[in-house]
């Protein structure tokens, strides 16, 4: 028997026949690979650098940009860079990739502006293929994947894939790889690699090497960028991979390129096969020449002539197949029973071919031609059952009856041969995804008078896919709808007949969506009464019938439990209701179909159509938001279901394929294995008795286990060292955030301290209340209380001030910024200022200042909104810029109110509390203002400029302005780009100067990407009108640039156009015309938006309906075939893969008796269990599971040389393990202690942070009620019950703000151990060193003290002494030579007070030391000396 392979190329799919004896016994049929696929390496240059996702987009020759990530571009993009300067220098001679050296690891925390410069030339490969409106995602790190390995050019590592269990065998394997390794490569050893030979490896590696020295030197050879220099094999190799078989005498390609890639595949998998691959030089076409087109338009009729006249007659019924066999004209120039033996023969070989082809399933009758003798009749049996050997399906042959019938039984491989159901899920398929032309020629493959007869569930489906729509478009559109209700009414009237429900539903549903149209409803039930009046069983009226139709057919679907069916019925019946003007029936149905049942949303094609027709219904009923909101979930499911097809069909099939072909390889891998070791041990046991040199080799395991070891300890020092570094970074944290934590207390002691004065204000005002008291008491108890709110104000202010130091720490983000920017944003507020009569001017600028965008924005923001405030109606606020040499002057202008000179000079530091209701405000505004001000001031000298101040006459208005230094042009590039983020929305740029250069070079596709552009604004700024008019200028232009591809050309796009007709731009697509399918895309939208907006629906259904259907064209996934055909050669391939073990698992047995002596069993056993252990030594199992393994294969049997190899590998793990868990203990511990600190941090942040908020809270909360006391005190009537009532209330609000202040600080415990204090103090921070007794406290507030005072010192040392006055305590003398202070001011120093908030913290300090200890004697005091002032520190001492 001769078998070939036919392999037929066109340009866009690729179809294999596979012959045997010239009989068509195979067929695959194949859509060719699209370019930038997934493998594919390109030399391509840095377009364009995004520093703000840490990213690039790099030009490989697709329409859109691909994208490369900092991250991606591998640890080793330095030495790639590197070697391709090299290349590039020498254009005649390639640099030897042996000689490269490799630069240090790219840093992980990098940026890509550090790496990459716009315009440099990169070699990348593509992780992810082009979809949609994205273009590819790529990597720098290369890599060339082969059946076994993956090589990876400039890596160091050798990685065996996880799923090789065996430790044995990953150690053989890294040994081998590392030992035919080229230099500056890494290897990923794959799972299929196991149990492979060196040689086979080695071949592989040459041939990855070879691909990586191919792709550079074309990469020398052009200097074209961006260049491709490898592409992955392409699709007819893959095909070929799956079909090939050893046995193959000839395979015959039509074209060149994948005639040489397939002699090259075949070269690598058979050498000794690789002649057969051949070029068909013919001028016939292949398939003619080999008559395989014949063969396959013949493979399925009712008649099958077979030769001499003879032939087959095949019926199907639905209880069996019958076949009759017909002598025909055969001539009987011979006896009757020889001419009978020979035609039934003949048959048997036909039918054995036909039941394979056409995979009849089930019982199979054979009506042979009549013969009498009985040998004849054996010989047609055993004839019968050679000719189904080669069929892989289960079946079973019975011999001829008395009857001359022949009985089989043959199991149906519908997955695997079916091509008429392959023909129906593929038509489905390509319809549901948008792609006609793919799902009518699918369903065209169908004979609908052939087997398909046999399969009423076949042939309904068969009948519903054609009269749904789509499939018949040749024809006028009346015509087309007679076609479509025919099948429909067809499939109805069968699926009732033979009760399908399923299919009865769906004929419903179809037929319903047939006649919704008015015109088609009248012309369908005019010629066909009869059908209509058979399917109204309700007597409906006729515009009700469709609605009714699809009623029916959603009972139907929900008793049937068709959650997918039933959410379509939904959406048709909300269709009839949106026919009638239904509308919010139409919302009900299609919230119902949307959220009755969750599982919907794995159908995502179905999701997105229900979304679009709720977008229009919404529309409908003027609910723009809602229209909006649907109609971009639609457009995102467009693009999503178009990548989840995408990722899933391609895991699928790998997923598979890996299985299937892992179980062979593994399988012949291993009787390869065992066979070329049963070789080995048989020369082996030829040489000597004893190799007195081999045993020497047993110890090279343990000098090559000793060196990894040595790398794991030093593995595990690094990790050591690293945990401590994080220990010590968090100590540096925890101390910090305790620092911050004492502050708090120390502004809750401030907060309590308020308390007892808001207690005896409310004494004064009680004796006040009682009276009997004379007017001069009255008047002191008045005055007291002035006194009071004073002292109050004073602490508050002390208060304010140390929140707002805290607070103002602000990270500034300085850069150079047009000002315009700001001021565009501040426009957008104008509604706030009309609602209250106010006139909003602000005035373009071209200035540009050196700044933090956001604190501008901040202060502008703030002082315009003072304006308004403060100004009555119809007034006027300007928001200007002034251009200086040195600075840019911003300023708010308003005629309000205005202020006098006395509050302009305490404007930004003073908070005005006013009554008014329109003007209520606390000036908090303002005081950030000048804060960020003085904050600049503070950076650098270039901020010396800034300024803030105000200009005012009372009732005529006041003009606030702030200066910010000038910033540099020179970087408007980035200040663009910074602006997509800053502006919510922005003018569009105006492009007249592009549109005159397009005019004038007739560059149209440009016009029309500007008239796409100008259309998307449009919509945008709700001009829907313009919308449209501005799409007809776009669809123009693009017609001019087909008219100039095609001058004769008529096919050109419309605004409205017949759905039934295919759309201009979708042709174009079809024939590959180089147009901008993505400006096409968009205008089509974009019309669709604004016709849906106008409510024209004819416009917007079919603008809609070309850019789904060009969308999902130009997006299409293909790979539904390569997903069927990989599933028909999975039971073949488990078939070889058992058949494979099974002979494997009966030599294995005979074979070790063979080559084993007896005699020699023993020695080479414990020979044996010495490798055993070695490689137990290098597999990967931790230490103390070598060491257990070690023990148990060692016996006392072991002869005295082995024995003491075994006792060094023993002693050798025995000290590693003992090391290894010292190592682990140490890790661990000092794991724990970075845990701990870690807990304990994060409490503390968390503590600070809520008593942030408690501060800020109270600040706000109460600051207001002391001054509204002292306003009511000043008053001369003196409302004595109001001041009353809100001391009363003030002193409960202040209460009950510092109790949860308190409640937080309660929860955090003090810390006192035994403190060393002259350890504490840097020696450099002192005049000289000093002795002090322990001191119990907490060492982390001690050394803050110190610090604290040094800096106070203005970081001059310190003279300290320490002495013991009194029984438990010490006292720390401390000079501050550069501080010279009165005994007044000593005495009240470390009172509260805004100047000196540090030395209140010292106090703090001192105050916990007593706390903490219980020892109420501690404190602090500053004494002035002639030396400067001493400060007295009394600490608790260690008991």
């Amino acid at each position: 028997m001769t078998s070939e392979v036919v392999i037929d190329v066109r340009e866009k799919e690729i179809s294999i026949a596979l012959l045997e004896d010239k009989n068509l016994v195979e067929y695959q049929n194949e859509p060719r690979q699209a370019s930038f696929s997934v493998g594919n390496i390109y030399a391509a240059k840095v377009k364009k650098l995004m520093p703000g996702l840490n990213a690039c987009f790099v030009d490989v020759g697709y329409e859109r940009d691909a994208f490369l990530h900092y991250l991606d571009l591998g640890s080793q993009f330095n030495s790639y860079a590197k070697y391709l300067k090299q290349v590039n220098s020498d254009r005649k001679k390639l640099y030897p990739f042996s000689k490269a050296q490799r630069v240090p690891d790219l840093k992980k925390d990098g940026s890509v502006q550090q790496v990459l410069t716009v315009g440099q030339e990169v070699l990348v490969q593509i992780v992810k293929e082009p979809i949609s409106t994205k273009g590819p995602r790529l990597t720098g790190e290369l890599s060339f994947s082969g059946r076994f390995i993956v090589l990876i050019p400039f890596g160091d590592k050798v990685s065996v894939s996880s799923k090789i269990k065996s430790g044995e065998e990953r150690a053989r394997l890294k040994q081998l790889i590392y030992s035919i390794k080229p230099k500056n490569c890494g290897v990923i050893v794959r799972t299929v690699a196991e149990g492979k030979r060196v040689a086979e490896l080695d071949a592989e590696m040459k041939v990855l090497l070879s691909r990586w020295n191919e792709a550079i030197t074309r990469l020398q050879k052009t200097q074209e960028r961006p260049q491709l220099v490898f592409e992955e094999t392409g699709r007819a190799v893959a095909m070929l991979r799956d079909l090939f078989n050893p046995t193959y005498e000839n395979i015959y390609v039509n074209d060149d390129e994948i005639c040489t890639a397939v002699r090259h595949y075949v070269s690598l998998i058979a050498p000794e096969k690789a002649g057969i691959v051949k070029k068909y030089t013919g001028k016939v076409p292949i398939f003619d020449n080999f008559d395989v087109t014949k063969q396959i338009k013949s493979s399925f009729g009712k008649t099958i002539n077979y030769g001499h006249g003879c032939y087959l007659i095949i019926e199907h019924t639905e209880a069996m197949h019958v076949v009759d066999v017909n002598s025909g004209n055969r001539t009987k120039e011979k006896a009757q029973e020889q001419n009978a033996l020979d035609t039934n023969l003949g048959a048997a070989d036909e039918l054995a071919r036909q039941l394979r082809l056409r995979d009849m399933g089930g019982i199979i009758v054979v009506d042979f031609i009549d013969m009498n003798l009985a040998e004849d009749r054996q010989m047609l049996y055993e004839r019968m059952c050679k000719n189904m050997q080669k069929d892989r399906a289960r079946h079973n042959i019975l011999p001829l009856s008395k009857f001359g019938l022949m009985q089989i039984t043959r199991q149906r491989r519908r997955m695997v041969y079916a091509r008429s159901e392959f023909a129906i899920v593929t038509s489905t398929y390509y319809y549901y995804v948008g792609l006609e032309q793919p799902s009518i020629k699918a369903i065209s493959q169908i004979n609908p008078d052939g087997e398909i007869q046999t399969d009423m569930a076949q042939l309904l489906a068969y009948y519903y896919n054609i009269g749904s729509g789509g499939i018949i478009n040749t024809n006028s559109q009346k015509v087309i709808e007679q076609k479509e209700f025919e099948y429909l009414i067809r499939c109805y009237m069968l699926a009732r007949q033979h009760n399908f429900p399923y299919w009865e539903a769906n004929s419903l549903q179809a037929i319903s969506e047939l006649i919704l149209n008015d015109k088609s409803r009248a012309t369908l039930m005019h010629d066909n009464l009869p059908s209509f009046q058979y399917i109204n069983l309700d007597n409906m009226p006729e515009k009700l019938l469709a609605g009714n139709l699809a009623q029916r057919s959603l009972h139907i679907f929900q008793r049937y439990g068709d959650v997918y069916q039933t959410a379509g019925c939904y959406r048709t019946l909300a269709s009839c209701y949106w026919k009638i003007k239904d509308y919010r029936s139409a919302i009900i149905c299609l919230n119902k179909a949307l959220h009755d049942n969750p599982a919907i949303k794995q159908a995502p094609d179905l999701v997105a159509s229900i979304r679009e027709q709720l977008s229009v219904t919404y529309s409908a009923i003027n609910n723009k938001q809602q229209s909006d909101y649907n109609r971009n979930i639609y457009l995102d499911l467009q693009d999503e279901t178009r990548q989840d097809r995408y990722l899933t069909s391609r895991a699928e099939q790998l997923e598979r394929t890996s299985k299937q072909l892992n179980l062979i390889i593994i399988a012949v891998a291993l009787s390869i294995f065992f066979v070329l070791a049963s070789l080995v041990l048989f020369h082996y046991l030829r040489r000597r008795k004893d190799s007195q040199g081999s045993l020497d080799d047993l110890l090279l395991p343990l000098e090559q286990w000793r060196h990894n070891n040595e790398k794991h300890m030093a593995e595990l020092a690094d990790k050591y060292e690293e945990v401590s570094e994080q220990l010590v970074i968090n100590k540096l944290h925890l101390t910090d955030n305790k620092r911050k934590h004492l502050e708090q207390r120390a502004k809750i002691s401030l907060v309590n301290g308020v308390i007892p004065l808001i207690d005896r204000m409310l004494h004064e005002i009680e004796k006040l209340k009682k009276g009997g008291e004379s007017d001069a008491v009255q008047a002191e108890r008045y005055t007291y209380i002035r006194e009071l709110t004073d002292k109050i104000n004073e602490l508050n202010a002390v208060l304010t001030e140390w929140i707002q130091l805290r607070q103002g720490k602000l990270s500034l983000h300085i850069e150079s910024f047009p000002i315009q920017q700001v001021f565009d944003i501040v426009k957008k507020g104008r509604m706030g200022f009309h609602m209250k009569g106010i006139d909003l001017r602000v005035e373009d600028t071209k200035a540009v200042v050196k700044a933090d965008r956001v604190l501008t924005l901040f202060m502008v923001n703030t002082l315009a909104d003072n304006a308004r405030k403060f100004t009555e109606k119809g007034g006027k606020v300007t928001i200007s810029s002034i251009e200086e040499p040195d600075y840019v002057e911003i300023s708010v202008a308003d005629t309000g109110c205005g202020l006098t000179e006395e509050e302009q000079q305490h404007i930004f530091d003073h908070k005005p509390i006013h009554d008014q209701k329109d003007s209520a405000s606390h000036g908090f505004g303002l005081m950030n203002c000048n804060g960020i001000i003085n904050k600049y001031k503070k950076i650098s000298q270039i901020f010396s400029v800034c300024e803030m101040g105000v200009e005012s006459e009372k009732d005529k208005g006041s003009r606030f302005f702030f200066r910010l230094p000038k910033g540099i042009s020179r970087v408007l590039l980035a200040f663009v780009l910074a602006t997509a983020s800053l502006l919510t929305a922005q003018a569009r740029p105006t492009r007249a100067s592009d549109k005159a250069t397009a005019l004038a070079k007739k560059d149209y596709n440009t016009l029309a990407g500007i008239y796409a552009d100008s259309a998307y604004f449009s919509n945008i700024n709700g001009s829907y009108s313009k919308t449209l008019a501005y799409a007809d200028t776009c669809r123009y232009y693009l017609n001019l640039h087909y008219l100039q591809l095609r001058p004769k050309g008529k096919e050109l796009m419309k605004q409205l156009g017949s759905l039934s007709i295919v759309p201009a731009e979708i042709k174009w697509y079809h024939d590959s015309l180089p147009m901008n399918y993505g400006i096409i895309l968009d205008i089509r939208n974009e019309s669709a938006v604004a016709a849906l907006a106008l409510h024209e629906w004819e416009v917007y259904k079919y603008n809609n309906s070309v850019y789904t259907h060009l969308f999902k064209e130009r997006y299409a996934d293909n790979s539904l075939g390569e997903y069927c055909r990989m599933m028909m050669k999975s039971e073949t391939n488990k078939n070889v893969a058992v058949a494979l073990l099974v002979l494997f698992l009966l030599s294995i047995f005979p074979v070790y008796y063979v080559m084993y002596y007896r005699h020699r069993l023993s020695y080479q056993f414990c020979l044996e269990r010495v490798k055993q252990i070695n490689t137990i030594l290098l597999s990967d199992v931790s230490e103390e599971n070598k060491l257990r393994e070690v023990e148990k294969g060692v016996s006392d049997r072991f002869p005295e040389r082995l024995l003491a190899i075994v006792n060094q590998i023993k002693e050798a793990l025995i000290a590693s393990v003992e090391e290894n868990q010292k190592s682990q203990s140490d890790i661990e511990m000092l794991e724990d202690e970075v845990r701990c600190v870690e807990y304990e941090n994060e409490r503390l942040h968390i503590s600070n942070s809520i008593l942030d908020n408690c501060l800020s809270t109270l600040k706000h909360e109460t600051m207001y009620y002391p001054s509204r006391i002292r306003q009511l005190v000043d008053e001369p009537d003196g409302q004595l019950e109001a001041i009353d009532e809100l001391a009363i209330y003030y002193k409960e609000l202040y209460q009950i703000l510092s109790q949860q202040a308190m409640s937080q600080v309660e929860s955090v415990k003090l810390v006192s151990r035994p403190v060393d204090i002259t350890t504490l103090v840097s020696p450099s921070k002192l005049t000289t060193t000093f002795e002090s007794p322990l001191i119990s406290g907490d060492p982390v507030f001690l050394a803050y003290l110190f610090d604290i005072l040094y800096l106070i010192n203005n970081n001059q040392p310190l003279t300290v002494t320490a002495e013991e006055h009194q029984p438990g305590y010490v006292t720390l003398h401390v000079i501050m030579s550069t501080l010279t202070l009165s005994d007044d001011v000593c005495h009240d120093l470390f009172q509260p007070s805004a100047d000196r908030l540090m030395f209140f913290i010292c106090r703090q300090i001192a105050r916990d030391n007593g706390e903490s200890t219980n020892k109420r004697g501690c404190g602090i005091s500053a004494n002035a000396t002639p030396n400067g002032v001493r400060i007295d520190v009394v600490l608790a001492k260690v008991n």
